[in-house]
């Protein structure tokens, strides 16, 4: 089965214009790469993955700490301050 030389220059062009955007895509991957590791160390995407996992369990430990000054300062607190008002 042959095809027309206007069918080969469509997928021609198509193929031209996937290869620019896999080009483009790679770029902007390469770039995320070097400020990933300029910005916080991480050699590949699976080490910012395991970076950003110790950061969100180091956030969540922060927040329930806060949580609890917040709750032991309203306990010892609250009444002075509701007279305050």
């Amino acid at each position: 089965m042959a095809i027309s030389i206007r069918r080969f220059q469509e997928l021609e062009a198509k193929i031209e214009r996937l290869q620019r955007e896999l080009n483009k895509a790679e770029g902007a991957y390469d770039e995320l790469l070097k400020r990933l590791k300029k910005e916080h160390g991480c050699e590949s995407v699976e080490g910012a993955e395991c970076l950003l996992e110790d950061l969100e369990a180091k956030l969540k430990k922060a927040e329930a700490k806060a949580d609890r000054a917040a709750e032991e300062f309203e306990l010892e607190w609250g009444e002075v301050l509701e007279g305050v008002r």
